[in-house]
């Protein structure tokens, strides 16, 4: 888990409080400076849907879990993360409904079928652009 900077201190305390045992599957960090190598040994992501976030996700093809953040101008992340969902690369959870239980259900929901987790990274893979700025590029040659 990535908490960033101003979070780590306050997710650390709360495993504490609620008794949450960290095992050598999981591991909590403050920030991530090598974000390839998050996503290549993870099977799902959960994370907000900012734009960066998931142009990572579809050039990776990471099939994910997306909380838009309700703090944002115009809800420019729920409607990010509602075109993965409708084209099968991920689930939206918003988080007025989030809690534990819908999460975990919902992470064992693609990690325990294997058809699903491997249809989810196809349509990422499908979404991707991993050669954007060769097609700019194209694009901006053809206005001479």
């Amino acid at each position: 888990m990535i908490t960033g900077k101003n979070q780590y201190d306050s997710v650390i305390k709360m495993t504490k409080d609620y008794d949450i045992r960290i095992g050598e599957n999981i591991k909590i960090i403050p920030y991530c400076y090598e974000m390839g190598d998050i996503y290549s040994i993870a099977d799902v992501m959960v994370c907000r849907s900012g734009a960066i976030t998931l142009a990572e996700l579809l050039a990776t093809s990471t099939a994910s879990i997306l909380i838009p953040s309700p703090n944002v101008t115009h809800n420019h992340q729920e409607y990010n993360a509602r075109v993965l969902e409708k084209n099968g690369a991920a689930l939206v959870v918003l988080e007025k409904d989030l809690n534990g239980d819908i999460l975990y259900n919902k992470i064992l929901s693609i990690v325990n079928d294997s058809g699903k987790l491997k249809n989810m990274k196809s349509n990422a893979k499908k979404l991707s652009k991993i050669d954007a700025a060769n097609e700019i590029y194209r694009l901006v040659c053809t206005l001479k």
